[in-house]
């Protein structure tokens, strides 16, 4: 499984996506790209991480990305109701709008 996780990871980044954080059954990370973001976007962003990465019935891989006030998320999670679990662990934490439409469920 640790292999599984290196190569995912190895994978992430050569597509633009830094990992920040790794536990368990849950990989959380920001993505990068061609755009720049604010000092509250970025701190909307770490926020989202965190948050997300403390909750430990979420599994999957989730990247993070925030645009204005909007935290989006994309990636797999192993069901339809993480997807859920996401959007009200976020809401619970003062992350008040989440787009998970690239959010997928395996």
């Amino acid at each position: 499984m640790d292999t599984l996780k290196t190569v995912l990871a190895a994978t992430l980044l050569l597509f633009g996506v830094a990992v920040q954080a790794n536990s368990g059954d849950l990989m959380v990370a920001e993505a990068t790209g061609p755009f720049t973001s604010s000092p509250a976007e970025q701190a909307l962003t770490q926020k989202a991480i965190e948050t997300l990465q403390a909750d430990e019935k979420l599994k999957g891989v989730i990247t993070v990305e925030t645009h204005g006030n909007t935290v989006n998320l994309a990636g797999t999670v192993h069901s339809v109701a993480m997807i859920y679990r996401s959007v009200e662990v976020l809401r619970d934490n003062g992350v008040d709008n989440v787009d998970v439409n690239r959010l997928e469920s395996d």
